[in-house]
């Protein structure tokens, strides 16, 4: 088998080259083929570990680029329409093209960072035992479509994307509950808080990662939250020129994303064995 992992090292490497010596036009597409460097070379760390992976199932690896395209771009509504937490700049022509393929990598990226943490940081970490019912799990998901109604119709402003994304979260990972697959509050309920802990550590990796590139050629620039001012002051701080709160927030976000790949993909198996 091609140790396509070593391609992914090489796109990597060649991009940190590219963009730090401004060789055009690579610096202007480092994000597209430094995040398709970045999944490749994590999907074959995945697949050594255990003889399988996202890129060795075809099927679900053009479903997950699809669904990451769809997900984007409903989050990128909210985000254009009613909040404007982030704008994009210095987008290479064509510019939709570069849009749909960086859009279409966000997923699979997210997907890999978080099955590496599970594989490679597999934190045990267990606590009592908590008794959820399946009328527990009925309110999240009727909150988490009660959030959606509210930042639909609601002006939050700065609000709309993180109240979004924790909809998502409660939405998906709540159906993937009754539909008795893996789900973090599955995993609650058995006092294993093992798979959470591993996850928020891989939404962390892939942030780190995204957000690092994002210093030489911007291509997204973060708004402030001047809502929280008089709450929470310390999130007007930025490291790397990137706000305090996005660093807090992303890993639950990207867990967000990944509990939704885990609800289409149970989905798809539940019509295909029907």
């Amino acid at each position: 088998m091609v140790n396509y992992g070593l391609i992914g090292l090489f796109l990597i490497v060649f991009n940190i080259f590219t963009l730090f010596l401004k060789i055009h036009p690579f610096d202007y597409w480092y994000n597209a083929t430094n995040w398709l460097g970045f999944i490749l070379f994590l999907d074959y760390l995945i697949y050594k570990k255990k003889g399988n992976s996202l890129l060795h199932n075809p099927i679900l690896a053009v479903q997950t680029f699809i669904l990451s395209i769809i997900l984007w771009l409903v989050v990128d509504l909210y985000n254009f329409l009613l909040s404007q937490n982030w704008y994009y700049v210095n987008f290479p022509y064509p510019e939709f093209l570069f849009f749909m393929i960086i859009i279409s990598e966000i997923l699979p990226s997210i997907v890999e960072s978080v099955e590496f943490a599970n594989l490679y940081f597999p934190f045990k970490i267990k606590i009592r035992k908590i008794n959820i019912s399946k009328k527990i799990v009925f309110i999240l998901f009727s909150l988490s479509m009660i959030f959606i109604f509210i930042v639909t119709f609601w002006e939050l402003f700065e609000l709309t994307v993180p109240i979004l994304l924790v909809s998502l979260f409660l939405f998906s990972d709540s159906l993937n509950f009754l539909l008795k697959k893996k789900s973090f509050i599955g995993d609650l309920s058995n006092g294993n808080l093992t798979r959470l802990i591993s996850s928020l550590i891989g939404g962390y990796i892939v942030g780190i990662y995204w957000e690092l590139f994002n210093l030489k050629l911007v291509n997204w620039v973060y708004n402030i939250i001047p809502a929280f001012d008089y709450i929470f002051p310390y999130l007007n701080l930025s490291l790397l020129r990137i706000p305090s709160h996005i660093w807090i927030g992303c890993a639950i976000g990207y867990v967000g994303f990944y509990s939704m790949f885990l609800l289409i993909q149970n989905i798809l198996k539940n019509n295909k064995e029907g």
